[in-house]
C-alpha cells in the first residue's frame, strides 16, 4: 500500500477572490469619501438627487481610496 499524503503532503487552502471582493473593501476604506461624496452630489445636484448621491458616492470613495494609496 502506497501512501502518497505522507511522503508529500499537499495544503488545500486555496487564497481566492470573488468579483465582490474589491468594491467591499474599496467601500470598507473609503467610507469617509462615500458619506462626503453622497452629501456632495446630492447637495450639489439639487435636481437629480440621488443620481447626485450615487454619483457623489463613487467619486467620494474612489477619491478618498486613491488618497488613501498614494499618501499613505
Amino acid at each position: 500500500m502506497r501512501r502518497t499524503a505522507i511522503l508529500a503532503p499537499v495544503s488545500d487552502i486555496d487564497i481566492t477572490f470573488d468579483w465582490y471582493f474589491w468594491p467591499v473593501l474599496a467601500a470598507m476604506i473609503g467610507w469617509p469619501g462615500l458619506l462626503l461624496g453622497t452629501a456632495t452630489g446630492a447637495g450639489v445636484w439639487r435636481h437629480h438627487r440621488v443620481l447626485g448621491a450615487l454619483l457623489g458616492m463613487i467619486a467620494g470613495t474612489l477619491i478618498w481610496d486613491a488618497g488613501y494609496y498614494f499618501l499613505r
